[in-house]
């Protein structure tokens, strides 16, 4: 892959869901998962996307989105990195 991107996952509960919905946001595009052990890296070449409609499908309607950098459940302390532009 010449220009990676994509977030940095902690690894938790939600992480797996977390990926299904950029898989979902990004069909066609080849999403590499690298397992790190305590974090997980999403990629896809150049660009990928994810919404907050699509998390919120696989995480529920509770799920909320602080900022471009940071998604998670207030109460579950889980600050991951999303997607760069």
């Amino acid at each position: 892959m010449k220009n990676p991107v994509g977030p940095v996952l902690r690894m938790g509960d939600e992480v797996e869901l977390i990926i299904a919905a950029i898989e979902d946001d990004n069909p066609g595009i080849d999403i590499e998962v690298i397992d790190r052990g305590a974090y997980v890296r999403v990629q896809g070449e150049d660009q990928i996307t994810v919404t907050e409609e699509t998390l919120r499908r696989y995480l529920g309607a509770d799920y909320e989105v602080w900022s471009r950098e940071y998604v998670g459940r207030p109460a579950d302390g889980l600050a991951s990195a999303a997607a760069q532009p």
